[in-house]
């Protein structure tokens, strides 16, 4: 007789993973304990007045937008998962040329942003490694920019770049980073490689990066390689959707390995880089539940 056992609940994943970061032999690397700080801090959810107050705000414009029924037209020029042999050799290696149209509702693209525990490690990695020069490449709606320019705001200072390949997106996550008064933010328009130029050729160095858009394996490994000259030693790169189909799983290996990463840290849906810089190196692999 086969017995199947009920799904473990989220929280005690959660808490198992908090007892694996406690586990971890605290890293020689400064940069790496920091991460691994930032993810205990997030996983335990504790957050001091200031903080919490902010997450609060940023979370009502959440469920606004994601109870939203307004339509918006984009030209998506992300890709679609490839799994498959064929797709992958498919893909293209840089952004689509032209894009996609596609007309969704804002709930819809709402749904479609960085989950509520991803955008808290991303904050924690902001007030704990206190990056200046940051630079997001897939804004969407705004709310992962919110929590990365909130946590600048309370480091004291600090600026975001972030580039959104749809008109319209731009425009509604610029609102909603005005609404929240987080003028340290500048949104950008356009293909990732026609306004990346220009915007690092202004931020760099840049301290701090998060990568989250345009989700295939070749480009993603590309990217790095552009934003590489531009990273200081010890500057932390963040990957979202490292899971997300086989060619961004390639695409994690690959960067794990590049020599030019001097520390990774695999989150499991979120991957981490430290570059350059001396010192020991390090890997880790510590899933954290979604």
């Amino acid at each position: 007789m086969r017995v199947v056992l009920p799904e473990t609940p989220l929280y005690v994943r959660r808490r198992l993973a908090l007892r694996r970061v406690r586990r971890l032999a605290r890293p020689v690397d400064q940069t790496v304990a920091g991460v691994l700080r930032a993810v205990e801090l997030a996983l335990r959810g504790e957050l001091e007045p200031d903080e919490k107050e902010w997450v609060r705000r940023i979370e009502r414009i959440r469920r606004r937008l994601c109870d939203s029924r307004e339509p918006v037209t984009l030209t998506d020029f992300g890709a679609v998962p490839a799994d498959s042999a064929a797709e992958r050799r498919a893909a293209q290696e840089d952004d689509a040329p032209s894009g996609v149209v596609v007309t969704q509702t804002v709930g819809e693209r709402c749904r479609s942003s960085t989950s509520p525990l991803a955008a808290l490690l991303l904050f924690r990695f902001v007030r704990e490694l206190r990056p200046y020069r940051c630079l997001e490449l897939g804004t969407n709606l705004g709310v992962s920019a919110a929590y990365q320019a909130a946590a600048l705001r309370l480091n004291g200072g600090g600026e975001l770049h972030t580039i959104e390949g749809a008109g319209s997106l731009a425009q509604l996550s610029r609102a909603n980073l005005e609404s929240l008064q987080l003028a340290s933010v500048e949104v950008y328009e356009g293909r990732f490689t026609d306004v990346l130029p220009a915007v690092l050729a202004r931020t760099e160095p840049l301290d701090y990066a998060f990568v989250d858009g345009h989700h295939d394996g070749p480009a993603t490994v590309g990217y790095f390689a552009r934003l590489h000259p531009s990273l200081r030693p010890g500057a932390l790169v963040v990957f979202d959707d490292i899971a997300w189909s086989a060619g961004m799983a390639e695409a994690w290996t690959a960067l794990e390995a590049d020599r030019r990463v001097r520390a990774s840290v695999n989150l499991g849906g979120m991957g981490v880089c430290v570059v350059g810089g001396d010192g020991e190196r390090f890997r880790v692999d510590l899933p954290i539940p979604g």
